[in-house]
């Protein structure tokens, strides 16, 4: 059975946000190389973020089969982030997205 992605969003502490699906909820303390297509879009200069996990919070709702409405939970996580310049992203390869001028 495949899991179902995680509706959340990377917050950069006194930044932007950017909605995200995560198949797996990062840790405080984990890096994030993060490609933002919205960015992209709207010309920034810089479409990749590089951050470093501080708090993740994770709200959720209550399931009950008396109340119909709740039967189809809730899990949603932000993850709040600071830029990071680790070393660590140096190896790190991520690649472009296609030229959509093709």
């Amino acid at each position: 059975m495949s899991e179902l992605p995680i509706e959340a969003n990377i917050c950069e502490i006194n930044g932007p946000y950017y909605p995200v699906r995560l198949y797996a909820v990062p840790r405080v303390g984990e890096l994030i190389d993060l490609f933002s297509f919205i960015d992209q879009a709207d010309k920034h200069p810089q479409p990749r973020k590089f951050y470093q996990v501080v708090q993740v919070v994770h709200e959720v709702r209550d399931v009950s089969e008396k109340i119909p409405q709740s039967k189809g939970g809730c899990h949603f996580v932000t993850v709040f982030v600071k830029l990071s310049r680790s070393k660590f992203f140096k190896s790190s390869v991520m690649p472009q997205p296609p030229d959509s001028r093709n």
